[in-house]
């Protein structure tokens, strides 16, 4: 199970990646709130959802480096986590 946690900003996400050495997403809910995950299939597809398809998600790696994703490349994230990649 993913552990979520409630982000104010993807600037503290960031600080988290690179303390933590890990990979992470970041997405705001249609209401407005953010959310962020350790990157797993489980949390590409909360953001997924929480997000819609006309809405991004972030990945943020653990050098800082942030990347924003819409519906069909989560879809793509989904397939790969499903056959190990």
């Amino acid at each position: 199970m993913t552990i979520r946690i409630e982000a104010t900003t993807l600037q503290a996400i960031k600080a988290r990646a690179a303390r933590g050495h890990r990979e992470w997403v970041f997405w705001n809910d249609r209401g407005g709130r953010g959310f962020a995950a350790r990157f797993s299939g489980e949390a590409v597809k909360a953001a997924m959802l929480a997000t819609g398809t006309r809405r991004k998600f972030f990945t943020v790696a653990a050098d800082g480096n942030v990347a924003g994703w819409r519906w069909s490349a989560g879809i793509r994230m989904l397939r790969n986590a499903a056959i190990g990649c």
